[in-house]
């Protein structure tokens, strides 16, 4: 299983995600289910996004295959 939790970029991005939680809810009521809805999916993308290019970091790295377009 790929490791993200020790990554800077990951704790930068849940730092962020938790800052605009905390944002969003002193925000009035039209905008924390308008754009704060939108500022949450954005922040757990980023989220997201690290776990995947780790995962996808671990894969190939774990593929033994190599140098990229190498004849293996």
């Amino acid at each position: 299983m790929a490791r993200y939790d020790h990554l800077p970029v990951w704790k930068d991005a849940v730092a962020l995600a938790t800052l605009l939680e905390e944002a969003v809810r002193r925000f009035p009521r039209y905008h924390k289910y308008a754009l704060g809805t939108d500022l949450r999916r954005q922040a757990y993308a980023v989220c997201r996004g690290v776990v995947v290019a780790n995962g996808e970091r671990e894969g190939r790295a774990g593929a033994g295959g190599g140098a990229p377009g190498g004849n293996g």
